[in-house]
């Protein structure tokens, strides 16, 4: 007998690595034994794409925490309640902390297990306590999110599972000359690039401050950076002007968003995630996959994804010229590129793939069912 699974989303709309790797989930799931019921705060992107793979989506309004009353949480449980008793819930899986609010609630109320999937490190002590209590299984991304939960007694309820991507998506087939064209870079470039949200944790600011540091060194590279601001644009106009400040507007190419990443991380001899504070960092797995060499920063989750010295190379947080030196060494060495392409791929096929993600997903549904 199929069991049904309440799933609640905590955006409406594809942000990140998280609501990708929440999409590649759903996809996947055995519908042969779980009937999966998902519920959004809102119509977008989302509930679209859930929508197409033949999956109920209903709208709940869930007001962020900043803005949560006592009278939005009454509602927004009431209507939880009563996707309960329609669809006969037997598992409620909650993606986030305000998630966790509305099913960690609901599932108190009608003695349902309720799994908490958290995809993020930075904590809120009062809160995580008590959304703690509520949850019978927490999920985490890595161990840096597990560190999130320091003060959690037991430990037990915790589970690291990594996020997966589906490897046949990033084969060596993809067609990336298209892409080198579009932006008028000549075939023969050494291309370095990065893919991620305009937002100040991303640390963009120190690669293009490593642009400027390579360029005064080595010629015939172009540095591309894809992604969009979020809210306030103010960081990516600041970034901007930094280019132009320092003389390398025209080596140093802002996309913008694009729907198109694959290709375009295709079209990257070299990739970098400049983080300040990173979970996990799906985008370097997407890279790894597409057999890319790596440059990124001991923050949070990476060193969990990159092998320093064999999938990539590791460097300080907010060290541009660290950046820099590791990113001059793999346009030097070729051989280098290669090999650690390879081990890269190798690594994502054993430790990132979709197929474990979603086995061990349903293993702990299993468990917490019986």
């Amino acid at each position: 007998m199929k069991k049904n699974i309440r799933f609640i989303l905590n955006s409406p709309d594809v942000r990140g690595g998280g609501e990708l790797s929440i999409l590649s989930l759903l996809k996947r799931i055995d519908r042969d034994h779980y009937n999966i019921i998902a519920v959004s705060p809102g119509e977008g992107m989302m509930s679209l794409k859930i929508r197409e793979m033949g999956i109920s989506v209903e709208i709940i309004p869930m007001k962020r925490l900043r803005y949560l009353n006592i009278i939005s949480l009454l509602y927004g449980i009431s209507r939880l309640l009563r996707v309960i008793h329609i669809h006969r819930i037997d598992l409620i899986h909650a993606n986030g902390s305000r998630c966790m609010i509305y099913g960690g609630l609901t599932g108190m109320i009608k003695r349902i297990p309720v799994i908490w999937h958290v995809r993020i490190a930075e904590m809120d002590r009062v809160l995580d306590r008590f959304l703690s209590l509520l949850a019978t299984k927490i999920i985490v991304i890595s161990n840096s999110v597990k560190d999130r939960f320091k003060c959690l007694r037991n430990k037990d309820k915790i589970e690291i599972i990594y996020n997966g991507i589906d490897i046949d998506d990033f084969n060596s087939d993809i067609n990336y000359k298209d892409f080198k064209k579009e932006f008028s870079i000549p075939i023969n470039d050494t291309v370095v690039g990065t893919v991620s949200q305009f937002i100040p944790m991303k640390g963009i600011e120190f690669f293009i401050e490593a642009a400027k540091f390579i360029l005064e060194r080595v010629g015939n590279v172009k540095f591309m950076i894809a992604g969009k601001g979020v809210g306030n644009n103010g960081y990516e106009k600041w970034l901007k002007k930094m280019a132009r400040d320092f003389s390398i507007e025209h080596e140093v190419i802002f996309t913008g968003y694009r729907d198109d990443i694959k290709s375009m991380i295709a079209s990257f001899d070299i990739f970098v995630l400049a983080s300040i504070g990173e979970a996990f960092g799906r985008v370097l797995i997407e890279a790894m996959a597409l057999k890319k060499p790596v440059v990124a920063t001991k923050s949070g989750g990476i060193p969990e994804i990159v092998v320093d010295g064999e999938t990539g190379i590791l460097v300080p947080v907010k060290d541009s010229k660290a950046i820099a030196t590791a990113v001059m060494r793999l346009i030097t060495e070729k051989e280098t590129r290669d090999k650690m392409g390879k081990a890269g791929r190798k690594r994502v096929e054993e430790m990132f793939n979709i197929e474990r993600h979603v086995k061990e997903i349903e293993a702990q549904y299993l468990r917490i069912m019986g």
